[in-house]
Formats: C-alpha cells, sequence, structure tokens
C-alpha cells in the first residue's frame, strides 16, 4: 500500500512541473529562461557530434562541428547551406525589406567578399535557367566595384544559346537593352568594351566573331580604326587600283524585308555594293558569315532568325579609292602636260601658217579670181583638240568641179584626203583612228586651188 501510493504522489509531481532538459549542472525549461549565462550556459554540444533539430519527426536543420549551418542540407559544406526540396513550388529564401517612412536605401540582402582587393564574389548565382534574376522599378541589378555586374555562360551544348549578360527593354519613353556610361576622370574611360579573335580569313571564315553585331541603325559622334605602323609588316605600296575600281557594280536597291522580318534589313532605297562583285575584284573585304537565331530565354521568341549572309568591308574601301584618285591624278597630269606641249607646237605652226598665207597671196589672188571666196569657206574643227572623233564644216559653191578636204602632216605629207561632192553647207567627222595623235594641218581644195588651211591636234 506504501509502495503504491509513493508511485502515484511521484507520477502527480512530475505531471505538474514544468518540463526541462535536465543536466548534471542545470535546467532549460521550455517555458523559457532567465539569469542565463552567456559565457558558460548554452544550447548546444560539447563534443564533435553535429547538432540537429527536428520537426514531424525529421531533420530541418543541421549544425556541425565546426560551425556550419545547414537547412535542408544535412551535410553543410558552407557557412550557411539551404537545399530545397523536390516539391519546392515558392522560393527557396524570400527576402523582404520594409521600407515605408524611410528615405534611403534598404537592402534586402547585402554579401560581401573582401579577402583582397583583387579577388572575392560578393553574390554568385547559377541555375539551369537564369543564374540572378533582377526587376526593380529603377533597377533590376546593380553592381559596383572593379567589375561592377559579371556575366559569364558556359553552356555545355552546341543546341544552347549562351550569353554571359542579356538586357532587354520594353515600355518607357526611351528604352535600353543595355546602357553603358563613362564619366570624365583622370584615367581612360570606356563605357563598352567588346573583345573577339579575329577569325576573318580573306573572307573564307565559315564563321565570324564580332566584338559587337549591331541589327539596326548605329548612331556615333567619331570612329577610329587601329592604324599605328608599329602593329603592321608586310607593308606595301597599293597599285593598279583603278583599275579594280572600275570592276566594281554599284548599285540602288531595296532589301527583302517582307522575306526575312527578324533580320531588321534596313527599310527604303539603298545604294552600295555587291558582294558577290566585291568579293570577285576584293576578296578581303568580303566575310561570309552563318547568324544563328537568337531565342528570348524567358519567352522562348525568335528574337533574330538565322541566315547565312555575306557582309562588306566599306570601311576598307577608302584607301583603295584614295589610291585610285591618286592614280588617275598621275594621269590627267601627264595628259596636262601633253596638251600644253600640243598647244605650243600649234602655236607654233599657227604662226608658221600665216607667214606662209603672207607669201601665197599672189596665189590666193589667183584662185579668188576662179572661186567666189564669199560662196566658200572653212571652219575651224570642233572640238579641238579631240580624243575620240571631231567635225569639220564647210560651204562649196555652187559652180564647182571637184572638192577636197585634205589632211597633211607637218612634213606635208598627205594622211587622209576627202572627196566632198554636196554643195552649199556641210560637215566632215574625223575619226581619231585614222591618225596618230599629233598635230596636223587641213585644207580645203575646189579645182585645183586651196580656199583656206587650219591646224587640228589629236590626243589619245
Amino acid at each position: 500500500m506504501r509502495k503504491s501510493l509513493l508511485y502515484t504522489g511521484a507520477m502527480a509531481i512530475l505531471v505538474s512541473s514544468t518540463v526541462t532538459f535536465k543536466s548534471n549542472a542545470q535546467s532549460w525549461s521550455l517555458a523559457g529562461n532567465a539569469g542565463t549565462n552567456p559565457t558558460t550556459q548554452f544550447l548546444g554540444t560539447t563534443d564533435s557530434k553535429f547538432l540537429k533539430f527536428r520537426t514531424n519527426n525529421a531533420v530541418r536543420l543541421t549544425i556541425s562541428s565546426g560551425g556550419r549551418v545547414g537547412i535542408g542540407a544535412t551535410n553543410p559544406l558552407s557557412r550557411l547551406d539551404i537545399l530545397g526540396a523536390t516539391t519546392d513550388s515558392v522560393s527557396v529564401v524570400n527576402i523582404l525589406a520594409k521600407y515605408i517612412g524611410k528615405k534611403q536605401d534598404v537592402i534586402g540582402l547585402k554579401a560581401a567578399s573582401t579577402p583582397t582587393d583583387t579577388t572575392g564574389i560578393g553574390v554568385s548565382g547559377n541555375g539551369n535557367f537564369a543564374g540572378v534574376e533582377g526587376f526593380g522599378n529603377s533597377f533590376g541589378v546593380t553592381g559596383s566595384g572593379a567589375t561592377g555586374v559579371y556575366g559569364y555562360s558556359n553552356y555545355g551544348t552546341s543546341a544552347g544559346y549562351p550569353t554571359g549578360v542579356w538586357g532587354e527593354s520594353a515600355g518607357g519613353t526611351q528604352g535600353n537593352g543595355v546602357f553603358g556610361y563613362a564619366s570624365t576622370g583622370t584615367q581612360q574611360n570606356i563605357a563598352i568594351w567588346g573583345i573577339a579573335t579575329d577569325t576573318v580569313n580573306n573572307g573564307t571564315a565559315a564563321n565570324t566573331d564580332f566584338a559587337g553585331f549591331f541589327q539596326g541603325n548605329i548612331g556615333y559622334w567619331k570612329a577610329y580604326n587601329i592604324s599605328d605602323a608599329k602593329f603592321k609588316k608586310n607593308i606595301q605600296p597599293l597599285s593598279g587600283a583603278l583599275d579594280k575600281i572600275k570592276k566594281l557594280t554599284t548599285a540602288s536597291y531595296t532589301f527583302k524585308r517582307d522575306e526575312f522580318p527578324k533580320l531588321y534589313l534596313p527599310q527604303g532605297q539603298q545604294i552600295g555594293f555587291l558582294a558577290d562583285n566585291m568579293e570577285s575584284v576584293f576578296p578581303q573585304f568580303v566575310i561570309k558569315n552563318s547568324l544563328p537565331a537568337k531565342i528570348n530565354p524567358k519567352t522562348h521568341e525568335v528574337i533574330s532568325q538565322a541566315a547565312d549572309l555575306k557582309m562588306v568591308d566599306y570601311i576598307s574601301m577608302i584607301p583603295v579609292l584614295t589610291a585610285g584618285i591618286q592614280e588617275q591624278q598621275v594621269q590627267i597630269e601627264k595628259k596636262d602636260a601633253q596638251i600644253s606641249e600640243l598647244n605650243t607646237k600649234l602655236a607654233s605652226l599657227e604662226s608658221r601658217l600665216a607667214a606662209l598665207e603672207a607669201t601665197s597671196s599672189v596665189q590666193n589672188n589667183r584662185t579668188a579670181n576662179v572661186i567666189n571666196e564669199t560662196a566658200a569657206s572653212l571652219e575651224q574643227n570642233n572640238p579641238n583638240p579631240f580624243t575620240q572623233s571631231t567635225q569639220i564644216r564647210y560651204t562649196l559653191p555652187t559652180d564647182f568641179k571637184s572638192a577636197q578636204i585634205i589632211i597633211t602632216a607637218p612634213n606635208g605629207n598627205v594622211m587622209k584626203n576627202y572627196s566632198i561632192k554636196s554643195k552649199g553647207v556641210g560637215q566632215l567627222i574625223v575619226n581619231a583612228n585614222e591618225l596618230a595623235a599629233g598635230i596636223y594641218n587641213y585644207s580645203l581644195v575646189i579645182d585645183g586651188s586651196m580656199v583656206s588651211t587650219k591646224s587640228l591636234v589629236l590626243t589619245k
């Protein structure tokens, strides 16, 4: 009976008492504790065993012996490891910073890594779809430091479209998919810097790498190409440019925008070269490229369609055109010198001819008695000098038996003798291929008498 009463009393005490964790030194109450010593009193372990917390008899949080905390991770490897479950339908981590009534920026999540000035990553994102996704009324993602935002894509299959940084803008007054700004300072500032290895080999490369590729208009203030001689070798003067330029085809055209709507081809009438023709003359100025399709990673919409195309380097044509102008100028100056020499000879011949006409006045007077001078005349050829053909106008009387226009060399040799049959006003066409380049005299002879003599100059 006594034992039964003792057992009943002990059970009543246990039921009515507060539940506690007991140790040799103290108890930790589930109802709260007061007066604890933060130096000597704690909730945890004193050996190398992990501390685990459970709900519904499943481990939810683990603290390793090295102080690493795992949520959903039973063997945490980082200071904090958070492992989501395959059944999760919401964010694994959700952080909300309240900013009501505050004027300054309130940061939802701040991460910093500063082992040295040149190493350390504040935030690193890796996802099968998106490593880091940002959305904000002003900025989706902001970054500061030596590299504000770093995007890296290493897609392991050729079927993908890896993109380090994707910028997209929709709506607003003036949208910018990617905006770069470099403020002035004591050092060099570059808003956007792109690097790509040049794979072009005289236009034969199947796919060409570009540091920048734009499907649309490009606006800029100035453009500079590297041209320092210290970076160049095999420097040779350009020759024969004019002959090659004459082989080029220039044309006006419009692009097939309806057939290729996702290439964003220019609209309206265009003026330029044709790549196929340019390739036959200057193959080094034409590249062949297989443009891949660009797919929006969110909507899977085709942003830019795939196409095989040829592209022309218009900028490199500038030195070719310059060389052509220089070659043409040499030819013009040579012809100017020839014309000047011929004009000098012509002036001398005209002076000699005037002297001859003065000494033959007696013969001219005799001829005038036979021919009515007012009815016969010989005009100066036009053009003079000439390179293709020239026209000689004349007037013949109504009462003549024979008439000729005779072309003679300076030494008096007859080069051409044209018989004239028509009466009154007429003209004679002399073609350049009938004579060699030089200075000639031509005379109108009627019924054996010379009416007039003039000089002509032929240049080729």
